[in-house]
């Protein structure tokens, strides 16, 4: 596979940023995009792991947020997922494993 198209990112953000978007919409939109890059880029699976969140599907955004992690995601979007990834592991009664998460993340 080779690299994304140079405007990637504004396709997510244009399928974040979509008002007519349903969450399922939203979720294939960035399924495909996550599909445009390298197996062992962790910018699809962070993109797919919010989608999944907002759609309510916490379980499937926790294993991708897990990917995005091995995968080395770092810089703002890795503080981004901390805290997402926090918040998702919270609503799946992994309180302790969230405050984990954040206490590593604040350094």
């Amino acid at each position: 596979m080779t690299s994304p198209a140079p405007d990637w990112q504004a396709r997510v953000d244009d399928a974040w940023n979509d008002p007519l978007s349903t969450p399922a919409q939203t979720v294939a939109r960035i399924a495909a995009l996550a599909a445009e890059l390298p197996h062992d880029d962790p910018r699809g699976p962070f993109e797919l792991g919010g989608a999944y969140d907002s759609a309510g599907s916490e379980a499937a955004a926790a294993e991708q947020y897990e990917r995005a992690i091995a995968l080395g995601l770092s810089g703002r979007a890795r503080a981004e997922l901390d805290i997402q990834y926090a918040s998702t592991l919270r609503n799946l009664g992994r309180a302790e494993e969230a405050v984990t998460t954040l206490e590593a993340s604040s350094g």
